[in-house]
């Protein structure tokens, strides 16, 4: 689910149905500033995410506050011969007002 900058909800299958379309294209996405915090089976990554793309035709690009939760899978099945699985549980973007249409 994505809360949009109107504050209406997109929901998975929509937002993915605008990708496998086409109207939704990337050209550049970088991000800087990333932390990651860790609290015991929990970690919070944050960065701050520059795109450049397309929306229906039209240029854009965003300077966006990217946060994503993950947690510790406990499932045998999911963990590798490198250590636990780590499962995402929220993404958080916020674009803020610094999007521009070009």
């Amino acid at each position: 689910m994505i809360i949009d900058a109107n504050g209406g909800i997109i929901d998975k299958e929509r937002f993915l149905g605008v990708i496998k379309s086409g109207a939704l294209t990337h050209e550049m996405m970088e991000s800087d500033d990333i932390r990651v915090r860790v609290y015991g089976e929990s970690a919070v990554i944050t960065a701050l995410t520059r795109t450049k793309g397309e929306f229906m035709g039209q240029a854009f690009s965003t300077q966006m506050d990217d946060g994503n939760a993950y947690c510790r899978s406990s499932l045998a099945s999911l963990r590798s011969s490198r250590g636990p699985f780590w499962r995402v549980r929220s993404v958080y973007t916020g674009v803020e007002g610094r999007s521009t249409l070009t």
